[in-house]
């Protein structure tokens, strides 16, 4: 379905959340990925959007003189010392010394490690390795649920990505509701009562460890499957789409 476009599973498109509900997201969805990356195996200590710009920090002066070799996986990608740039060049490295990746792919991926040596040839310093991992941007979710217009009934609102992106555990989810965030709401669907979501719309967000997106609010909506014979309640009205926290 293209983006946009309604169907007979959906609901009734409303505007964006308001900032004070992306600044509560942004928050929690901070939470998640600090409890995330404190339950992982750690294999990274560095996430970047692919396609972004990272930087590896050098934390040892570097004087002009010095010799500077940065490695990754053990083969060296930059050495330059008083005389100018021996291996890589110039747009790699920052006037301090730290690493410039830029457009950065799975193929920058990888174990990084810096060694600063004096003009004598001496050791300076050299850095603890930092593991970097280049993850995609989350897609835009959308929210659906299953036409149900029982009036006393419960509704259930599912969260839905892309098949084609990356498995569902890889995403943090939360829902909001009047553009606030429901706390213990965490999982891919939400299911309220219909008393709970007649006016008041929902919205979900999911986030990685470098992006975060957020739905269009929605509200349950009747189709014409619960009367039949009428025609559906739902309509689409036009919205803006939602940006995410690197404005794509």
């Amino acid at each position: 379905m293209e983006r946009g476009s309604f169907s007979f599973y959906s609901c009734v498109p409303r505007t964006p959340m308001k900032m004070a509900a992306v600044l509560a997201v942004s928050v929690l969805l901070l939470c998640c990925s600090s409890v995330s990356s404190a339950d992982s195996s750690q294999k990274c200590d560095y996430y970047v959007e692919t396609g972004g710009t990272a930087t590896v920090p050098m934390t040892l002066a570097v004087d002009p003189s010095d010799k500077l070799t940065w490695w990754r996986d053990g083969s060296v990608i930059l050495r330059r010392n008083k005389g100018g740039f021996v291996v890589g060049s110039k747009d790699l490295v920052t006037a301090n010394g730290s690493l410039r990746l830029t457009d950065v792919s799975p193929s920058n991926e990888g174990a990084y490690r810096a060694e600063v040596s004096n003009s004598e040839g001496k050791n300076r310093g050299t850095l603890k390795t930092t593991r970097l991992c280049a993850l995609d941007p989350v897609p835009e979710p959308q929210v659906t649920q299953q036409p149900n217009c029982d009036a006393t009934s419960e509704v259930q609102f599912v969260c839905a990505v892309q098949p084609q992106q990356a498995p569902a555990q890889e995403y943090a989810f939360a829902w909001l509701q009047k553009n606030e965030v429901l706390a213990g709401e965490t999982g891919r669907t939400l299911t309220r009562q219909v008393d709970q979501v007649k006016t008041d719309p929902v919205a979900c967000n999911i986030s990685n460890r470098v992006s975060w997106r957020t739905s269009v609010e929605v509200q349950r909506a009747c189709s014409s499957e619960c009367y039949p014979g009428r025609p559906s309640m739902a309509r689409k009205q036009p919205t803006k789409q939602p940006k995410g926290r690197n404005g794509d």
